[in-house]
């Protein structure tokens, strides 16, 4: 049995993204579905170079000039590290929207109360800027399939 008064507290942390894997019943090696640490490795290696390759070709822009489509479909999922602070923003944005669901579940607690409603509300506030982000890129991209 675990005493817990010498249990240490951890901290609550939360991924920048959530994942969700649906495994068919019955199935028993689902070894095939997850990704391995090479492979996470080899994605955040071929991020990194891409990110870096897209920040180069913006670089070597002359003043004026604007990029080819081919250029802005190599930024797709990347758009947040190129730009210096942009990935830094979107991190105080996500941080400040935990801060303060986590603050009104707190809230919640001392006054004994449960509103499941206004957490959802606080939460969807704080997540409004990733829709309109996420709507303005899908106009963006779909304008640029168009030509």
């Amino acid at each position: 049995m675990t005493n817990t008064s010498s249990m240490k507290a951890q901290a609550v942390t939360f991924s920048v993204s959530s994942e969700l894997y649906i495994l068919p019943a019955g199935q028993q090696d689902g070894s095939a579905t997850w990704y391995s640490s090479q492979d996470k490795q080899y994605f955040r290696r071929s991020m990194v170079s891409s990110i870096r390759q897209a920040s180069q070709a913006i670089e070597k822009l002359p003043q004026g000039a604007t990029m080819t489509k081919e250029q802005l479909i190599d930024c797709l999922g990347i758009e947040l590290f190129i730009t210096k602070g942009a990935a830094r923003s979107a991190a105080e944005v996500r941080r400040a929207h935990m801060d303060a669901v986590l603050s009104e579940q707190q809230r919640q607690r001392q006054c004994g109360t449960c509103d499941i409603g206004r957490l959802s509300n606080i939460s969807q506030q704080g997540s409004l800027w990733t829709k309109e982000r996420a709507l303005k890129l899908a106009k963006g991209y779909s304008a640029l399939s168009m030509e």
